[in-house]
């Protein structure tokens, strides 16, 4: 059986909406993030990034307590990434 003009198995219009990721999952990533940034460092010398772990510690505890305080840097780091 031969798929004529315009029968393809793919759907070319698109009519779900997509969301985007909640205020708990950016400050896992971020939480994530910075706690390999903090021990970056040990690889060439006994120093560790005392800063990141503090950010580290910060977006943890805001994703797991507080998760629409991540709101604001969670919108601003999306208009910076879109196109």
């Amino acid at each position: 059986m031969k798929a004529q003009a315009g029968e393809t198995h793919e759907r070319l219009v698109v009519d779900e909406v997509v969301s985007g990721a909640s205020n708990r999952s950016f400050g896992f990533t971020f939480a994530i993030g910075f706690t390999i940034v903090a021990p970056w460092p040990l690889m060439w010398g006994p120093s560790v990034r005392g800063w990141a772990l503090i950010a580290a510690a910060a977006f943890l505890l805001a994703a797991l307590a507080l998760p629409r305080v991540l709101a604001p840097p969670r919108s601003r780091a999306r208009s910076c990434l879109t196109v």
